[in-house]
């Protein structure tokens, strides 16, 4: 009578694993690789979504702030006298920034402070406080 037990791959007494064992094993680890690469383009595809619908919204809240605009096209922040001024292109602009996240008051007390040193008009002042802004807040 014949043995019809397989022998496990390795040596005679080991724990290796049957080739049986080993082939239910890279079965049920392509049906899990399968799952995941469903779940994985899924994602892929959601995320597409996202970034696609923050887009539009993106394009939508700028269309409405009228920053699309030409630079000419802009509503002007001062009146046309304080435009019309030139500012001395040796006038030094203020090493200042305004992001949004620092203090306000302390912003305002460094640049009034720099004014004052550098003997700005109110013209300067109007146009220079406008540099010292940057990101949203220069929005």
């Amino acid at each position: 009578m014949q043995n019809t037990r397989q022998k496990p791959l390795g040596s005679e007494g080991s724990d290796a694993p049957t080739l049986q064992q080993l082939m239910a094993t890279m079965r049920a680890l392509q049906v899990t690789n399968e799952a995941l690469r469903k779940t994985n383009e899924e994602l892929r595809k959601t995320n597409k979504d996202l970034r696609k619908t923050l887009y539009q919204r993106d394009r939508c809240s700028t269309r409405k702030q009228g920053l699309n605009l030409s630079l000419r096209d802009r509503p002007k922040p001062f009146s046309q006298a304080i435009m019309d001024e030139l500012v001395s292109p040796h006038y030094i602009t203020p090493k200042i920034v305004f992001t949004g996240v620092e203090d306000p008051e302390n912003h305002l007390t460094t640049f009034n402070a720099h004014m004052i040193v550098s003997e700005g008009t109110n013209v300067i002042q109007c146009k220079m406080f406008m540099s010292t802004f940057t990101g949203i807040t220069l929005q």
